[in-house]
């Protein structure tokens, strides 16, 4: 909450730590009158076994980033919420089933034309021009967004992390001006029409860095983790974490200017092969190396990746013990519904939704459990891997793991006031 009264007394020239007090001191009354009021809301979150987070409200959402080039951009919907019933806005149905955020990538310059591309090699889709008519329906559909930066032209993952055609000669210092601009424009062009989102992911499955240095540049002119050139990589202090959590922190400092009512997510995908101790460690070293001004530590969780059945989830408290006050989310998950290999569930409609009625059990008990988005929920129509995993089947029928797995399953909303809520000044610079 931004308090207008208080920032009129300052003066321009007065420094940021002075602004971050005023600002700090206009929400004590605030928190105060939230802290009272949690002691009866956590009586009623036991009493109907639902989440005791504080911050923000627990997060039901889907990841529809390629829904645009299923349904013809809103014209042409497949999707069904019954095999009987007419087809219907995919949006409208999953808040119907009690979904409340959607999650969108957003890639810096995609082309229509990718080689070898996935699932195809028409990749605008993705660009921020098509976010933002997507951003439209979501508001349409009483949808929230949450936004995820890829900062690349393409996929970035844990073995891609390659800069955008445009940025590739970068050097560092150059970057993080580029991350920055980037990031400001978009969460500005998203708040002019309206559509400003909760939740900004700075990067995706960041794990071994992002924006790595080309081939024929110094490690330094990138943000890269873990790589041949970056040498030891055990200490904040050593290796490239310091260039890393620089450009991390542009793109926060972006988002806290343009959006500062957004709570700031830093995504990984280390629960799908690391224990919880080292998940730990690396989040300890992106903070001890100068990026620690975010809220929710977002994570990959995939049973068929290696990530464990849903009995780990509790020992994700030691993150939320680790980190005081920042929300622990599953920022991809999934499971099949038909043709996997086994794991804790069956493959089938049943077991898909035995699947997220579990995960949302155990992240509502998890203290600073923050919620779920399932990843890849739009793709029915394919043969193998992603298709088997949404939350339509192949006839774009809605599967019971969307159309029972999320109800009764929404949380008191009490809202989360982020750390620092600064005005938006729309300056281009880091």
């Amino acid at each position: 909450m931004y308090c207008p009264a208080k920032a009129r007394t300052m003066k321009k020239n007065r420094k940021h730590r002075k602004q971050r007090l005023a600002t700090s001191s206009c929400f004590r009354t605030k928190k105060i009158k939230m802290r009272v009021g949690t002691h009866f809301l956590l009586l009623t979150a036991f009493i109907h076994a639902v989440s005791s987070n504080k911050r923000g409200k627990f997060l039901l959402a889907a990841d529809m980033s390629y829904l645009p080039m299923l349904d013809c951009y809103g014209k042409c919907s497949p999707f069904r919420l019954e095999a009987s019933g007419p087809t219907e806005d995919a949006l409208k149905i999953l808040a119907q089933s009690g979904l409340n955020t959607v999650r969108l990538r957003l890639w810096v310059n995609p082309s229509a034309h990718t080689p070898q591309g996935w699932p195809t090699d028409d990749y605008s889709y993705a660009n921020l021009t098509s976010v933002l008519a997507l951003a439209r329906r979501l508001k349409d559909a009483h949808l929230d967004l949450w936004l995820d930066f890829h900062y690349s032209d393409g996929w970035s993952d844990p073995k891609q992390q390659t800069k955008p055609a445009l940025w590739s000669k970068l050097s560092l210092s150059h970057l993080q001006h580029a991350v920055y601009n980037h990031t400001l424009s978009a969460l500005v062009a998203l708040t002019a029409q309206g559509t400003p989102p909760t939740i900004v992911q700075v990067g995706n499955e960041i794990d071994n860095g992002m924006l790595w240095a080309e081939s024929d540049q110094q490690c330094s002119d990138g943000g890269a983790l873990y790589r041949p050139g970056c040498t030891d990589e055990s200490k904040a202090s050593q290796g490239n974490w310091p260039a890393f959590a620089s450009l991390v922190s542009a793109g926060v400092r972006a988002v806290r200017k343009a959006t500062p009512q957004a709570e700031i997510m830093i995504h990984t995908a280390l629960a799908n092969e690391k224990d919880i101790a080292d998940i730990v460690v690396w989040y300890q070293n992106l903070v001890s190396a100068g990026a620690s001004d975010w809220d929710m530590i977002g994570l990959s969780f995939y049973s068929f990746f290696g990530a464990g059945n849903t009995s780990v989830i509790p020992k994700f408290s030691a993150l939320t013990t680790a980190f005081h006050g920042k929300r622990v989310v599953f920022a991809e998950t999934a499971y099949h519904y038909q043709y996997g290999i086994p794991k804790q569930f069956p493959p089938t409609p049943a077991g898909q939704l035995a699947y997220i009625q579990t995960v949302l059990m155990e992240l509502h008990a998890l203290p600073g459990g923050g919620g779920v988005a399932w990843w890849g929920a739009e793709y029915y129509n394919f043969t193998s891997g992603a298709g088997w995993t949404g939350l339509w089947d192949q006839q774009a029928v809605a599967l019971p793991a969307l159309t029972l797995g999320w109800q009764h399953q929404h949380q008191p909303q009490h809202q989360h006031q982020p750390q620092h809520q600064h005005q938006p000044q729309h300056q281009h610079q880091p």
